[in-house]
């Protein structure tokens, strides 16, 4: 079942790829397939980038 994002996980990920993490590593690191990782990514990305 998918569970949403909390904010701090938001957070996280928008600290991760700063630090130059992969989606896969990012993944590993929440606890979550790296597919939900990308989808996230793609909701979460305008001109600038991933905003958390």
């Amino acid at each position: 079942m998918y569970k949403h994002f909390s904010r701090e996980e938001r957070y996280q990920i928008f600290s991760l790829l700063k630090a130059n993490q992969t989606i896969i590593e990012i993944a590993r690191l929440l606890g979550r397939h790296r597919s939900i990782i990308s989808r996230e990514l793609d909701r979460g990305r305008d001109q600038r980038g991933y905003r958390a």
